[in-house]
């Protein structure tokens, strides 16, 4: 069985919640396995009364994991599901050796982590003795935490106690690199108080956020990285396609792009139900590309006329604005797809995106060489004659097709519509 992504461990089984830590044999009260936190990350735990308080329980912990050149943390954070703030005992093998030490976090970059005795009361540690034969590593601590042993195993602040987990690779030095899983959980911790030797298992909750993870690369990939820049290169098309079926192109496109990608954010949000992230770059650019194409689209309820001075200068802005949004939508999804850890995507998919951008641009290229043509044709059959003979027919069609954008500004770049 799982209880929101987590396993439980049979409760009848006798020797489901034994560890071997340090050589020796400990017995838990209670155990779980995180599945979305690493291979195997088994905790166990038991609870006592503080005999030196009444208003605290001291809590021995044991972790166990298969990581090889990898970490695994336990993390009490002061804020539920945010690694700001946040104390940690983290569990890491490499060349260096095996350790289990206690980290403190006070940002999103590996360099805010590090070795501190802040944010808990850290009261004993039993470090992993190394890795064993199946590539295990295992190791246990005991703390205090700030609250009287529970009366009941469903109420109470250890009956829902916020803790976040992460595991990620470590260099060759031991040093710590950014994680690639974690896991937001509210811990029923106060069950091993009632356990009574039966071994039963934790109901800890956890957050799956890999449908909206996936949701939102998908939606912002499609929106803003595909439609986007399919309807720049149909507004660059005015020569190609009569007025209005350019303007209609490059608007039905960009507000079917603009709405996927307010759906997106949306969604970006919902993956941390909070404004802090583990990535704020990733966020504020995406906030950034939000705002700009905000004002993009306001294109569509009003634009200068084109025979008003207000117009020479909307026109140039409206167009370079929507093409820097552009590219700084398709950086920002290239680094959601690969610099970002456990949000990064397989090779299969970022190469499908970049297939499809590539495809754009040769789209691009395409039609503006098509564009060329026929503006300097047009020019040419306007009594503006450019190097080259023209045909007939040539003329004739591209004074169909650009009979509207002539009647416009000298650059050919705006047209006035009445569809």
């Amino acid at each position: 069985d799982a209880i929101d992504g987590m396993d439980v461990i049979d409760a009848n089984d006798a020797n489901a919640c034994l560890m071997a830590v340090d050589g020796v044999e400990q017995r838990f009260q209670t155990c779980t396995v995180l599945t979305r936190t690493g291979k195997d990350f088994l905790l166990m735990w038991n609870l006592t009364a503080d005999p030196n308080s009444p208003d605290a329980t001291l809590m021995t912990m044991a972790m166990r994991a298969w990581m090889p050149n990898q970490y695994v943390s336990v993390g009490f954070p002061s804020k539920p599901k945010s690694m700001i703030n946040a104390a940690a005992m983290i569990m890491a093998n490499s060349d260096a050796g095996t350790s289990l030490s206690q980290y403190y976090m006070d940002g999103y970059d590996v360099k805010d982590v590090f070795l501190s005795d802040k944010g808990m009361n850290l009261l004993s540690v039993t470090e992993p003795a190394g890795i064993s034969s199946n590539g295990e590593v295992s190791g246990m601590f005991t703390m205090s935490l700030p609250y009287p042993m529970p009366e009941s195993q469903d109420a109470g602040a250890l009956a829902s106690y916020p803790m976040i987990f992460a595991a990620g690779d470590v260099n060759p030095d031991g040093s710590l690199r950014r994680h690639f899983d974690d896991t937001a959980s509210n811990m029923n911790l106060a069950y091993a108080a009632f356990a009574n030797g039966a071994f039963v298992a934790s109901n800890a909750t956890t957050v799956d956020n890999d449908s909206v993870k996936v949701a939102h690369q998908i939606i912002m990939a499609v929106g803003w990285g595909v439609l986007i820049p399919l309807g720049i290169v149909g507004g660059r098309a005015k020569m190609q396609l009569v007025a209005p079926k350019w303007f209609n192109v490059h608007r039905y496109l960009q507000s079917i792009g603009y709405l996927l990608g307010l759906i997106g954010v949306g969604l970006g949000f919902g993956i941390t139900k909070s404004w802090d992230t583990l990535y704020p770059v990733h966020r504020d650019l995406g906030i950034t590309i939000t705002v700009l194409a905000t004002v993009q689209v306001t294109a569509l309820l009003w634009r200068p006329k084109p025979d008003t001075k207000l117009r020479t200068f909307w026109g140039p802005c409206h167009r370079y604005m929507g093409r820097a949004t552009a590219m700084l939508a398709i950086a920002n999804i290239y680094y959601g797809m690969l610099g970002m850890g456990e949000y990064n995507v397989d090779t299969w998919a970022w190469a499908v995106y970049t297939a499809a951008l590539v495809c754009i641009v040769v789209l691009g290229i395409f039609s503006e060489y098509n564009e060329f043509v026929l503006r300097r044709e047009a020019r040419e059959k306007a009594g503006d004659p450019e190097k080259g003979t023209v045909s007939a027919a040539t003329a004739s069609h591209a004074t169909s097709v650009g009979k509207s954008s002539l009647e416009d500004d000298k650059t050919l770049d705006d047209v006035e519509l009445t569809d």
